[in-house]
């Protein structure tokens, strides 16, 4: 017998061990490691770097080979003018000037050197950081939302099993009652149909509990999708830790990054086309081997090089930079009021969250005596339908009554807290506080 009695309570050990245990700052963590899109941020950031390599690349030595063969149909020619009769000899006589070969054979290498283009890469590489910049703070906000998702899943199914407990609580008090009334059944002294009614509120709450389990199923998949673990329905979820009385007032939401870092954006790109407005020194030389080579009556291969500074600069645009630079530049301020907006609107919320916040506070503080005065109520109607001056029904009213008043003060903790993690979750400090 102390063999099965030890057996029986290692595997009740082990099977309390093995039950899932969940925290709301847990479940944000392994939801936002397990959220797909965020995984973007290395090809993003593997891009970027990808990116800036090219633009350093600006200042290296651009090499680029070259061939020619060709045939033309005319050449320059040269026509030597008779003397006159006076000279004793002819041009002719003198020098030779040589037919200029119709066939044209190259192979050159030519070599560009940026020596200064006024900063314009060294902006296109700022330029680049703060794209990267602003697709990061993009994710930044994704990730922040997910949070929001998770808040409000894991309090509703707080809930649920707030409620599921409570339930379960009644279901037990009443079939007590229900065993408890046989002997005044048996003896006549209470009418067969209390008990009938006492089991219909059984199966009443039985279907309850079933509906309850339903739903507590349904979030629990929906949180084994978002972290990619699978926990049971019969997890035990921890209520969160106790927030600090004095609630943070600053506004940390993370799409304020986003919009910072899209003015900056549009601030170096402000930047790039003013840049783009500077002239341009290019050094440049070629080197060949052809016929001809740089002697154009010379019909042997031979080698040649050249070597020179080009300067480029548009200095008249017909103003289209400026207008370029004009059109970011409201762009900017729409970034600006969208960045307002969002602010008014955050203020507002936390207004509302603050609200109710003290909303359930005054509940809560009223909430213990409404269930004491509910358990005497009960607690009266309980020894009446012992002595048969009340029915069943009236007891399971009272008895209902009292556990919807638990019920009450259980759910207004419950909202309370989770108002608390929304006023967090609205003006973005919920990171630090958790």
């Amino acid at each position: 017998m102390k063999t099965i009695l030890f057996l029986s309570s290692l595997i009740l050990s082990f099977s309390i061990a093995a039950q899932d245990t969940l925290s709301l700052n847990q479940l944000r963590i392994e939801a936002e490691k397990n959220y797909p899109n965020l995984k973007r941020k290395v090809l993003l950031e593997q891009t970027s770097e990808e990116q800036e390599k090219i633009l350093r690349s600006n200042y290296y030595p651009q090499w680029e080979l070259g061939g020619l063969a060709s045939w033309q149909s005319d050449v320059t020619t040269l026509e030597i003018v008779p003397t006159s009769g006076n000279v004793p000899f002819s041009a002719a006589d003198l020098f030779v000037i040589p037919e200029v070969s119709r066939e044209n054979y190259k192979i050159t290498v030519d070599v560009k050197q940026l020596i200064w283009d006024g900063g314009a890469t060294r902006q296109a590489r700022r330029l680049e950081r703060a794209s990267l910049e602003t697709e990061l703070s993009s994710l930044d906000t994704e990730r922040y939302s997910i949070g929001e998702t998770v808040n409000t899943l894991f309090f509703n199914l707080l809930m649920l099993q707030t409620t599921e407990q409570i339930l379960t609580l009644t279901r037990k008090e009443f079939k007590t009652k229900s065993k408890a009334l046989q002997s005044g059944i048996d003896n006549g002294t209470v009418a067969a149909w209390n008990a009938d009614a006492l089991q219909a509120e059984i199966l009443a709450l039985e279907q309850k509990q079933s509906s309850n389990s339903i739903k507590i199923g349904a979030i629990i998949e929906q949180l084994n999708i978002l972290t990619g673990k699978t926990y049971s329905k019969n997890a035990i979820i921890e209520f969160p830790e106790p927030l600090p009385k004095i609630l943070p007032t600053e506004i940390l939401r993370p799409e304020l990054k986003v919009y910072s870092a899209g003015i900056k954006k549009l601030e170096e790109t402000q930047a790039l086309l003013g840049k783009n407005r500077m002239p341009k020194i290019v050094g440049y030389g070629q080197a060949g081997y052809g016929m001809p080579g740089l002697n154009m009556f010379s019909n042997d291969f031979s080698p040649w090089a050249i070597l020179g500074i080009s300067v480029q600069w548009n200095p008249w645009d017909w103003r289209k930079n400026r207008r370029e630079q004009a059109i970011l530049g409201l762009k900017k301020e729409g970034l600006l009021l969208e960045k307002e907006t969002l602010l008014q609107n955050i203020h507002r919320a936390s207004a509302l969250k603050r609200a109710d916040i003290l909303h359930y506070e005054t509940l809560l503080s009223e909430d213990e005596a409404i269930i004491k005065l509910r358990k005497q109520v009960k607690e009266a109607a309980e020894r009446q339908l012992e002595e048969g001056t009340i029915t069943s029904t009236a007891y399971i009213s009272e008895v209902i009554r009292e556990k919807q008043a638990i019920m009450n003060k259980e759910m207004h903790r419950i909202l309370w807290m989770q108002s608390n993690y929304e006023y967090l979750q609205t003006t973005g400090a919920i990171p630090k506080s958790m």
